[in-house]
């Protein structure tokens, strides 16, 4: 599997034409949240079957990262943990501003504000870069 970026992460985002749980899980992962896959036998059935769990990367009482495509205060909620000093505007419709940056639109307000977010910290990483 191919390592996940920032931008591959914002490409499929752009591409996206509904709410996406793999994204989400990939937005999880550039943030932290460690994904563990374990072969445990079913107790029932005596098959192997595979179990995926996550780690969130503060320890908060979370079983998977959350929905970040679909649900428009987690998207607000990443933005918040990219830069808690970020000001900005979002409309219901798909649109996202943020101050001095590009007007982002997406197929719906979460996605979005999750590109918006990745690109801005797609910013602060360069600035820390130089």
């Amino acid at each position: 599997m191919a390592d996940i970026t920032i931008q591959s992460v914002i490409d499929r985002l752009y591409r996206t034409q509904r709410p996406a749980r793999t994204i989400d899980t990939s937005i999880g992962q550039l943030l932290g949240w460690i994904k563990k896959v374990d072969v445990r036998t079913n107790p029932t059935s005596g098959e192997r079957e595979r179990y995926i769990s996550w780690r969130p990367p503060q320890g908060v009482n979370l079983f998977e990262p959350p929905d970040y495509t679909s649900n428009l205060q987690a998207a607000y909620e990443l933005l918040l943990q990219v830069d808690p000093t970020v000001i900005g505007a979002v409309s219901f419709d798909g649109l996202v501003q943020l101050s001095g940056e590009e007007r982002i639109e997406a197929f719906n307000a979460p996605t979005a504000m999750c590109i918006a977010a990745l690109k801005h910290m797609q910013a602060l990483e360069s600035v820390s870069q130089n």
